[in-house]
């Protein structure tokens, strides 16, 4: 990190702890911690808490639960009219309080409801006001708390903005009876009369009117007293202003104390959550390190299973077309034997028309005899027809059957691209197997039924030419051809059956093919809902990250403006702390030469008393005895 970085890092840091102090949350949860460490106490300090007026909601249920309290100290809480009206209403059950402080606070000039809430209480004697901004109009309600309540005996209003307005209401409330013995209004602009006013007011000295008495003398005297009255009274009156001024000289340096512990203990704090804040930053960028690596490692793995997606894909499109041609060249394969057997069964039929031709032609002798055993061949031919176009309609269905299983599952094969190459493979071999097994088990019936024909067609032959010779023998033929019959029928039911067998063998694992490809597609609709779930995570993830990102950034841009706008303002602050010090100094350096030269002119007014008083006495003692020696001389004439 660079050097600029690292003072971004420290103003965010600082301005987030100097912001946590006004944040509800932890401001209450140090309250909490205050509150309970201090139950029990008659005193409750909660001296620059930063309580705010969200805190003042639980320090009022505090008041109501523990009314043994007499000391309550709130000084620097930022508390306002809202937060004050909470702790008065708190104050109006029934309470020990003696001690209020609400110095340094925002508390302005609605005093109405404290002035209500304090006006009547028995135990309270002192209250603390202290810059909190009172003006001219919450000195009116101030006036009417002095007024009705008795227990009262310290107002302390420094560093307020009373003005003259306010010094001369708080004024006019003093005269009346009161037990308040001392108010604090140094810092309000008062002019000095209206201080001397309360002064009096407080020490209970009102002006009366003087009386005069008749006699030169006295007037004379009297006259000369009032000067020197006129004269302790301006050397008071300077005393005060000289106290006054080193009483806020003084003021003024507490409150730099205060200031400065203030700042130490912020600054303390402030250091304390920079170095937290820059362990959760540490623990954040780690945890932000392993879920990117985290996400990264999530990507290559959907990246690789996309891959071979991809490839299984394409595997599958090459196995797809290699099947398509092989069903095509055994399409053609067997579009070949077909159009083989047709022929075939076509000279087959010629054959036996010309044979049957020739038996009528060379049996018409033997018509009678062996009308029954033709009638009984060609039931037999009709029947192997039947059977052979039986055998030929299965084979079609089996085909036609096999066709529309091969479009589902082309069809099935477009949605399916994963993981069907072996079911395809095993699919194709079961298939070709079956269908050479069809194909054997047929030309090879087919084929024997030839031969038995021809062995039959020979044997009607030769015994066409052994009719003469055989007729006895032709009963025995005919029981053996029946036997025969019989057997063959026996041995076609049972091919018949057989075929059965393989077709429900066959239906079997067309069905199985069936299932396994409802698996695929659910398989594969699974993968790409977990694909789609994954695209929705990583975006999410993405989405998150720059919101995360986006709201730190302006959080720290809010930290490093606020935290300049306080320093800015500690500085004003600082300014006008240094200025109003400059200022008490040369004020308290011209209240010393005014001193000074009151004390001078105090030296030379009372050499001039001095002497003026023994001239007098002089001139009276001489007139006096003028006056004497003139009554001597009249009386001796």
């Amino acid at each position: 990190m660079s050097y600029q970085d690292e003072v971004l890092l420290q103003n965010s840091t600082n301005e987030e702890s100097l912001s946590t102090y006004f944040n509800s949350d932890l401001a209450t949860t140090k309250l909490g911690h205050k509150l309970v460490s201090q139950r029990g106490s008659s005193t409750l300090n909660l001296s620059d808490a930063f309580i705010g007026d969200e805190g003042c909601k639980m320090l009022a249920q505090y008041l109501k639960e523990n009314p043994n309290i007499q000391i309550l100290d709130l000084r620097g809480n930022n508390i306002s009219q809202e937060g004050l009206k909470e702790i008065l209403y708190a104050l109006r059950a029934p309470n020990n309080i003696s001690q209020i402080s609400l110095e340094w606070n925002n508390i302005g000039n609605d005093l109405m409801l404290l002035s209500e809430t304090l006006m009547y209480n028995s135990t309270l004697k002192s209250l603390d006001l202290r810059n909190n901004r009172i003006g001219p109009e919450g000195t009116g309600f101030l006036a009417k708390l002095i007024e009705n309540n008795k227990s009262l005996v310290k107002l302390d209003l420094r560093w307020n903005e009373l003005s003259a307005t306010g010094g001369r209401i708080l004024a006019e409330a003093l005269k009346k009876p009161h037990t308040i013995s001392t108010v604090e209004i140094s810092g309000n602009k008062i002019p000095d009369e209206v201080c001397q006013e309360i002064e009096q007011f407080l020490k209970g000295i009102f002006s009366e009117p003087r009386t005069s008495s008749p006699g030169k003398l006295n007037r004379t005297f009297k006259s000369e007293i009032d000067y020197d009255e006129e004269a302790k009274t301006r050397i008071e009156i300077q005393a005060i202003s000289s106290a006054r001024t080193e009483s806020r000289i003084k003021e003024l340096e507490m409150l730099l104390d205060q200031e400065s512990r203030r700042t130490y203990e912020i600054q303390s704090e402030l250091m304390n959550e920079l170095e937290q804040e820059k362990q959760k930053r540490n623990y954040a960028e780690e945890e932000f390190i392993n879920h990117k690596e985290e996400c990264l490692q999530k990507e290559m793995e959907t990246n690789k299973t996309i891959q071979e997606l991809e490839t299984k894909n394409n595997e599958l499109m090459k196995e797809k077309k290699s099947l398509e041609n092989k069903l095509e060249s055994t399409q053609d394969q067997y579009q070949k034997y077909f159009t083989i057997a047709q022929e075939k069964i076509q000279n087959l039929d010629a054959r036996l028309i010309q044979q049957q031709k020739l038996n009528k032609q060379l049996e018409e002798s033997s018509r009678t005899s062996l009308e029954k055993a033709k009638q009984e061949y060609e039931e037999i031919i009709e029947e192997v027809k039947k059977e052979a176009q039986t055998k030929i309609k299965a084979a079609d269905d089996s085909l036609s059957y096999l066709k529309k299983a091969k479009e589902e599952m082309e069809s099935e094969t477009k949605s399916l691209r994963t993981q069907i190459s072996h079911m395809k493979i095993s699919y194709h071999d079961s298939m070709v197997k079956l269908e050479n097994k069809v194909r054997d088990e047929e030309t090879s019936k087919f084929n024997a039924t030839l031969k038995g024909l021809e062995s039959r067609m020979k044997s009607l032959e030769e015994a066409r030419d052994v009719l003469t010779e055989k007729n006895k023998d032709l009963q025995r033929e005919v029981v053996t051809n029946e036997k025969k019959r019989l057997e063959q029928i026996l041995s076609l039911e049972k091919a018949v059956n057989q075929l059965r067998e393989e077709k429900g063998e066959f239906q079997r694992a067309a069905q199985k093919l069936q299932m396994a490809n409802e698996n695929l597609k659910n398989e594969l609709i699974e993968i790409k809902g977990s694909i789609e779930k994954l695209y929705n995570e990583k975006d999410e993830l993405i989405k998150s990250l720059n919101e995360r990102k986006d709201a730190h950034m302006r959080q720290i841009e809010k930290i490093c403006k606020e935290h300049a706008e306080q320093l800015n303002n500690m500085e004003k602050s600082k300014e006008i702390v240094e200025e109003k010090l400059a200022n008490s100094i040369k004020k308290f350096n011209n209240v010393l030469k005014d001193r000074e030269k009151v004390m001078k002119e105090h030296e030379h007014l009372s050499e001039i008393l001095k002497q003026k008083s023994q001239s007098i006495i002089q001139e009276t003692i001489q007139s006096h005895l003028r006056s004497l020696e003139s009554e001597f001389k009249l009386e001796n004439i």
